[in-house]
């Protein structure tokens, strides 16, 4: 793939979005039902996969000063994504479906879900947390390489089995 063909990903400015969420000390956390959260959360998924793509290329074409550049970005949305799907999508699915027989398969994915995303914050934590060397590209690309491609598998399984139980209430 030329260098041409792989463009840097664009960011967008919604990631902290969260909506009208609050606390109730009677019920929990009420997190109210966004339409359009879905489609964001689709797109944002498809942006870090195109950010791992792009950190991939740098790494392979050895720009160190790039890469770590690329990485403190990809650092930022990855935070903010994973965030937002806490809060704004496994919090409504849960106390949506409490008692639903559905609540395994959420807690299950969640479970899931949040290994995935343990391991990409301990990726960052390794690269971002000292000073990169040359000698460094190779062992985190092939550590990036592996979690993007477990991280594309689990978004495939939260996009076909978690995400169609993110309905309006009134539709329970």
């Amino acid at each position: 793939m030329s260098a041409q063909a792989i463009k840097k990903p664009l960011q967008t400015s919604n990631y902290f979005d969260l909506g009208e969420a609050h606390i109730s000390p009677a019920t929990g956390p009420c997190i109210p039902y966004r339409a359009g959260l879905i489609n964001e959360l689709k797109k944002e998924n498809r942006q870090i996969l195109v950010w791992i793509k792009y950190l991939l290329h740098r790494i392979k074409e050895g720009d160190l000063k790039k890469s770590v550049q690329v990485l403190h970005d990809m650092h930022k949305l990855v935070l903010a994504h994973f965030l937002k799907e806490n809060i704004s999508l496994y919090v409504y699915i849960k106390s949506l479906h409490k008692k639903n027989p559905v609540t395994g398969l959420i807690s299950e994915i969640r479970r899931e879900m949040g290994c995935v995303q343990a391991m990409l914050l301990m990726f960052f934590d390794a690269y971002l947390n000292r000073q990169l060397q040359q000698s460094d590209m190779r062992p985190m690309g092939k550590e990036l390489y592996v979690l993007g491609k477990v991280l594309h598998r689990r978004i495939k399984r939260l996009e076909s089995q978690l995400y169609p139980l993110y309905v309006p209430p009134r539709l329970i």
